[in-house]
């Protein structure tokens, strides 16, 4: 038997879904791939330095919505290396040095 729930059969016994019919869009909808309460695959487009400079930004003070857009994340991810909840490990960078 697959996923799909038959009534009072279904994978997670453990589980009461009484008469609600299978989902056929999703018949896996309690899995995940990851856990939840890691968040650093959704910065893993970013290099190291880009994270660095992206939480210089946040000190000086950049607005959110032009950051987020500059290097597509969503403002979310962005409180996320503010607060050190993601990648705490990577020091911000110094933007005296760079050139606008």
């Amino acid at each position: 038997m697959g996923y799909a729930s038959v009534r009072g059969q279904h994978k997670f016994p453990f589980l009461d879904l009484g008469d609600a019919p299978a989902n056929p869009v999703n018949e896996r909808p309690f899995t995940t791939t990851h856990s939840i309460n890691d968040r650093s695959h959704e910065t893993k487009h970013l290099s190291k330095a880009e994270i660095a400079i992206v939480k210089a930004r946040i000190l000086r003070g950049d607005r959110y919505v032009d950051i987020a857009s500059d290097y597509r994340l969503n403002q979310g991810r962005l409180a996320d290396l503010k607060f050190g909840r993601i990648h705490a490990d990577v020091e911000p960078a110094n933007l005296d040095d760079r050139r606008s």
